[in-house]
């Protein structure tokens, strides 16, 4: 394994504190203006999203932030787990502050939060392409997973914001009355399914770990398995409540879809070789 250790830990050392400086400060100013944004919208399902999710993941992107920190040790030890644990940092800070981005957005005001997931994607692609010179292909299957291990973490998300729209345990939902809503809701299969993307999400990061320490794929095929069942468990429901009332295509789709695709390319013949050729790289 070839890896440049004084770049990466320069790069984990400013990579970690501006993480976790920036995703502080922002918290900080701009979680109660998101909250009575969304509340101004009408929208008690969603506005308590931000209430109790934004400081849950605010505490996942810091988490994210000290490891990464700390594998900056690591890299000065040229420790041989150095670049793994950086990447586990990485992928835990980029799932801390990419919802944020959405949230706010649909909010209607600016997504601060932009300018703490941006730079946690660079230095995202700075260790898969600079400090450890990844394959290209493996670089475009780990930016597919990660895609898919945060729109499952937004399913689980949503699941919990449609549990609430529904009445919560009570059934009563909160639009009832208006034109295109039930008066009682069904809040029980949103319950269900919440936690459930978001045992997704983390097996799919599970998943990326492995790929990128060259485990074989004896390793990735039951966690692609495990992740695509709970993937779909969690979203199809949650997709096809939209698809009903909204009469149109619903995103909450796409993390049952791409992780079916994940899961149909690793058990095919094709991520024989792919795989293969990575695992006997030098790099």
């Amino acid at each position: 394994m070839q890896i440049k250790h004084k770049p990466g830990m320069i790069i984990a050392i400013v990579g970690s504190l501006y993480n976790m400086l920036a995703t502080y400060t922002i918290f900080i100013n701009h979680w109660q203006d998101a909250y009575w944004a969304k509340a101004a919208q009408y929208r008690a399902d969603e506005s308590v999203i931000i209430k109790y999710i934004y400081p849950a993941l605010h505490d996942v992107a810091m988490i994210g932030g000290i490891i990464l920190l700390l594998s900056a040790f690591l890299h000065h030890r040229e420790h041989k787990w150095a670049w793994n644990v950086s990447m586990l940092g990485i992928l835990i800070m980029v799932l801390g502050t990419v919802f944020p981005i959405v949230g706010s957005g649909s909010a209607g005001i600016f997504p601060m939060y932009i300018f703490v997931a941006i730079p946690n994607l660079v230095v995202f692609y700075l260790f898969l392409c600079y400090v450890r010179k990844v394959p290209g292909k493996i670089v475009a299957l780990a930016t597919i997973i990660g895609v898919t291990y945060t729109v499952c973490l937004f399913n689980g998300i949503a699941s919990g914001s449609r549990a609430v729209q529904h009445g919560g345990v009570e059934g009563i939902h909160i639009f009832a009355g208006q034109e295109g809503y039930p008066d009682e809701g069904s809040p029980a299969k949103f319950v269900a399914s919440q936690r459930l993307n978001w045992f997704a999400s983390g097996l799919w990061i599970t998943f990326t770990m492995m790929l990128l320490s060259k485990k074989p794929k004896s390793y990735l095929v039951p966690i692609s398995t495990a992740a695509v069942v709970l993937a779909l468990f969690g979203g199809i429901l949650l997709a096809m409540d939209t698809i009903v009332t909204e009469k149109t295509f619903s995103m909450f789709a796409l993390a049952p879809l791409l992780s079916v695709g994940i899961f149909l390319f690793t058990w095919s013949k094709k991520s024989d070789g792919l795989i293969g050729r990575w695992r006997n790289s030098p790099n």
